[in-house]
Formats: structure tokens, C-alpha cells, sequence
């Protein structure tokens, strides 16, 4: 009978492997996905670091738990089991700590207040500290978790305001990575059971163990599989103010010093006017098509990647054409400065020059002039998904 638990004991270790593994290159992946968009200098881009590092402690900690269990160290070898679970609950407890740490910066404050994110930060060292001094089966330890606890339910109140307050293929993405989180939270329920059996699967306890390690670990992949899913190739993470100060997009011809596309949003609604008329084209004061021309002049230099615009009120945010051989330019006056602006309009202009190509290429057919406002205002479509 010895030998027969040691081989399901084996057999559990190695599909206990499974999520490990799993969970561990999500980690790696969600590393990348932050290094890969390090110099977009989005500073949202940060949620990456939290979810890999969370995952990379959360996942460990738990196999250092089920290593003790699966393998009976309580009964074989209780320091090397008090050790485990000691490491173990430490390093779960201490998940929530690497998950907020990195997002209790200003940048979030449109998701959470962060003066309590950092009061939680300290807090959450207390049970961290208590489980590798007293042990983990110390009372003190045991009623500390309470502040792991309002980690973690803070940890998904964040992960909703985000759901909340971001749109379009992000905002699924975002879901899916709650979804997911939420169900390996729940497998962590079956794994406290494999142990304290409060849930019988069986009347012989070590079947009902097994049964419920099964449950949790299947749950426990399943969620990994949809985290790595829904964070595959995640675009760069906007700051969610820029829908509300952007004031308006136009595009330039300034070969011909003609508006070939505008559109003005709102704060209230994203977009709710759509203005094509050659009149727009004197939006300022000397004309947007000037602006580069006048900074260059004023600073005696010819360079052309002006990027930003201040002007009074508001600001101008530029974009070059590039892959067209034609002097477009590619603006966006928004009320707030921010770092999306310029991922945002280099989308639209890419967009924009693909979209058009074969136009711009057999244009000496046709008088652009009088068909512009046919032309272009199928470009719509893509202005009305922004920031996706």
C-alpha cells in the first residue's frame, strides 16, 4: 500500500508540473510583453510587470504547498514540511505585494486610490513577516491573513475599474485576464481542501483528496490557458484620459494645402460631429498647415519632426507622413498632452496611407479637390475605433 500512494503521489506531482510550467511562461511572456513596449514610455504598460510577477510568486508558493502535501512531509519530516509551508504561505501572502507594487504610481489614479494601495503595501508585510517568525500555524499568523484577504479583493476591484474604464479589444482583454485570475483563485479553494477535506468527494479521505486535487488543478490550467490567451500580443495600454482631451483629428495635404479628412469629438461622447468641409481648413489662426513651416522658421532649422505643438489652450500633437511619397501631415489637438497621442495618430497614419494607397497613387486621375469628401469619408470606420 506504501509503494501505490508514492507512485499517485509521483503521478500528482507531475500534473501539478503542468500548471507550473504554464504559469511560469506566462510569466516570461507578460516580462516581454513590458519589455517589448518599454520605449512607447506608457507608463500603464507597467500592469505587465504585476501580472508576471504575481504569477511567478503565486505559482511557486503554491507548489512549495502541494510538494508538502502531495509527499507527506508533515508525518515523514515535519521541519522540512513546516519549512515548506512557511515558504509557501509567504510567498503567497506576498503575491499581492509584487502585484500593486508596481502600479501605486500616479499614473493609476484614474483606477484606484493610491494612498490605500500603499497603506495595503506596508500592511501586507505584517503576514508576510509573521509566517517566517512565529509559523505558519501561529494564531497571530492566521488572523494577519485578514489583510492578504483585503489585498487581494482589491486586487480585483482594480482589475474591474479597469474592465470599466477601458474599450474596445482591450477592455476583452481585460476580461479575460479577470476571468482567468478569478478561476485560479477559485482552484486555490479545491487545493485548501486536498488538505482540510471541509468539502468530502469520497468517504475515504485520501480518494477525496485526490478528487479535489484533480478539480483544482484542472480549474487552476483552464485559467492559465485563458490568462495566456487574453494577454497574446496585447496592444499598448493607453492612458484612459486621452477620449476625453482629444478635441479634434485632421489630416493635410500640404503639397496642396488642402483638409483631406477632420473630425471633431466631444468629452461627452467620443465622437458626435463629423465636419468634411474645405472651411475647416483655417481651424487656427494662420492655418494648421503652417505650424511646422513657422516653427522651422523661427528656429532657423529645417528639422521636420516637430512632434508637439503648444498652443495656448490646447496642444497640437504632429505626425509626418512617411510611407506616401506626399507631404502629409497628420494632426491631433487635444486638451491634455499625453504620451498615447503620438501611438494614436502614428495607428491613424498608417492606417490612413494603407487605406488609401491606390488613391494616392493614380491621383492625376481624378480632381482630388472636388472628390475628397467622397474619398475620405470612409476613413470613419477606422477613426471609430480608436485606441483599439
Amino acid at each position: 500500500m506504501e509503494n501505490q500512494y508514492t507512485g499517485i503521489q509521483e503521478i500528482q506531482y507531475m500534473i501539478y508540473l503542468i500548471p507550473v510550467i504554464i504559469g511560469c511562461q506566462l510569466s516570461i511572456y507578460f516580462y516581454y510583453q513590458f519589455f517589448k513596449t518599454a520605449n512607447t514610455r506608457l507608463k500603464l504598460n507597467r500592469i505587465f510587470l504585476s501580472y508576471g510577477t504575481f504569477m511567478l510568486i503565486i505559482i511557486n508558493g503554491s507548489l512549495l504547498l502541494v510538494l508538502a502535501r502531495i509527499f507527506d512531509f508533515e508525518s515523514t519530516n515535519p521541519q522540512v514540511f513546516n519549512m515548506l509551508y512557511s515558504a509557501g504561505f509567504a510567498l503567497v501572502c506576498a503575491s499581492p505585494i509584487s502585484y500593486m507594487g508596481f502600479i501605486a504610481i500616479n499614473d493609476f489614479k484614474s483606477f484606484m486610490n493610491i494612498r490605500a494601495v500603499r497603506v495595503l503595501i506596508i500592511a501586507s508585510i505584517i503576514p508576510v513577516t509573521l509566517v517566517l517568525v512565529a509559523g505558519w500555524e501561529s494564531r497571530i499568523f492566521r488572523f494577519s491573513l485578514v489583510i492578504t484577504a483585503l489585498n487581494a479583493i482589491y486586487m480585483i476591484q482594480f482589475q474591474v475599474q479597469l474592465v470599466r474604464l477601458s474599450m474596445g479589444s482591450i477592455k476583452r482583454r481585460f476580461i479575460g485576464i479577470l476571468i482567468g485570475e478569478l478561476m485560479d483563485l477559485f482552484a486555490l479553494v479545491f487545493a485548501a481542501n486536498a488538505s482540510m477535506r471541509f468539502i468530502p468527494f469520497h468517504p475515504e479521505p485520501e480518494i477525496s483528496s485526490i478528487i479535489s486535487f484533480l478539480i483544482g488543478v484542472s480549474i487552476l490550467i483552464s485559467g492559465l490557458v485563458i490568462l495566456f490567451m487574453s494577454g497574446l500580443n496585447f496592444p499598448p495600454f493607453y492612458e484612459v484620459e486621452w477620449r476625453y482631451n482629444l478635441q479634434r483629428l485632421v489630416i493635410i495635404d500640404k503639397g496642396n494645402n488642402m483638409v483631406l479628412y477632420t473630425r471633431e469629438f466631444s468629452e461627452s461622447s467620443k465622437q458626435v460631429k463629423d465636419e468634411r468641409s474645405t472651411a475647416r481648413a483655417d481651424l487656427y489662426s494662420g492655418g494648421l498647415t503652417g505650424i511646422d513651416e513657422i516653427i522651422s522658421t523661427v528656429t532657423g532649422t529645417t528639422d521636420s519632426n516637430i512632434k508637439v505643438i503648444d498652443h495656448g489652450d490646447s496642444h497640437i500633437v504632429l505626425e509626418h507622413g512617411g510611407s506616401l511619397d506626399l507631404p502629409i501631415l497628420y494632426c491631433m489637438v487635444v486638451s491634455k498632452y499625453l504620451e498615447s497621442f503620438h501611438l494614436i495618430l502614428a495607428k491613424v497614419r498608417k492606417q490612413f496611407e494603407a487605406f488609401y494607397r491606390e488613391i494616392f497613387e493614380h491621383m492625376n486621375e481624378f480632381d482630388l479637390e472636388e472628390e475628397k469628401q467622397r474619398i475620405f469619408s470612409s476613413f470613419d470606420l477606422v477613426v471609430d475605433h480608436l485606441g483599439e
